[in-house]
């Protein structure tokens, strides 16, 4: 069973105002797959991939970094998947999924670069989309939020 979705929101300091976006971060498809009246993570973890893209990009160009070559490198070291599987281990954000019933068990799974880069991902996209839903600038908001939990900070 997933900790709370309070205890996420306390994790990351944001209170979603549509707690059903929270919800489908939470939600992995093979949960989906065994409860179909559930949405489930993978489009906001599309969502998410392309957020952390731009603030990345963004943070990049205002530190300076105007070559394209080395804008684009710089920003594939800063959201490969080892580190946004290290966010996710960092602040143990599997506790919070709803894995489906082999995935529960499995934690070479659960454990998986691919899958907590997903669940990163996911959450990513969940407070952009809830942000901007609510009126406030969700880019401006996932980069507090990521900066304040030191994913800039990580090193993997």
């Amino acid at each position: 069973m997933a900790a709370s979705q309070y205890d996420l929101q306390n994790k990351i300091r944001y209170t979603f105002h549509y707690p059903e976006i929270l919800k489908e971060a939470q939600t992995r498809r093979a949960f989906h797959n065994e409860n179909p009246e559930t949405e489930f993570m993978d489009p906001l973890a599309t969502l998410g991939d392309a957020v952390l893209d731009t603030i990345v990009i963004f943070r990049l160009y205002h530190e300076g970094v105007r070559d394209k070559k080395e804008l684009s490198q710089k920003k594939e070291r800063a959201v490969r998947r080892e580190k946004t599987r290290a966010f996710a281990q960092q602040h143990n954000l599997g506790q919070y999924i709803h894995w489906g019933k082999g995935e529960g068990e499995d934690d070479t799974i659960k454990n998986s670069a691919r899958a907590l880069d997903t669940v990163t991902e996911a959450l990513i996209g969940a407070v952009y989309l809830d942000a901007e839903k609510y009126g406030d600038n969700g880019m401006k908001v996932v980069g507090n939020i990521l900066e304040t939990m030191g994913f800039f900070d990580l090193t993997h």
